[in-house]
């Protein structure tokens, strides 16, 4: 009965080897895979990162482009606006001589008329 039970020992011990092997197996081919799906998910959000750092530098930049754009658009206007405010001073400084002229041009004819109707 001794080898009987010597046997079946063994037995018992190499089942439970086998299973111990059979769950390490598992255990690492488990592992391997949420190594690699951890592997792939940082390859990701590197990936993001860099992306989104690109995106955030083209950002900026298109700023930075956009006032520039600005600047020399309100540069542009005002000097439209000074020029404007010239010509109007100009133009106004003219009204009275074109009034003046204008009076005149009535006056003579006026006079013209009234020399037709003689």
């Amino acid at each position: 009965m001794d080898e009987a039970e010597e046997e079946t020992r063994s037995q018992t011990s190499l089942q439970v080897q086998s299973d111990t092997v059979s769950q390490l197996k598992r255990i690492t081919c488990e592992l391997r895979e949420d190594f690699e799906h951890e592997r792939s998910r940082r390859l990701d959000l590197v990936d993001n990162v860099t992306r989104l750092s690109s995106e955030r530098e083209k950002d900026r930049s298109d700023f930075a482009f956009a006032q520039l754009e600005n600047k020399q658009a309100q540069r542009s206007l005002r000097d439209e606006l000074v020029e404007s405010r010239q010509d109007i001073s100009r133009l106004r400084g003219e009204i009275p001589e074109l009034q003046t002229r204008a009076d005149s041009q009535h006056r003579e004819h006026k006079y013209l008329l009234e020399m037709l109707e003689r």
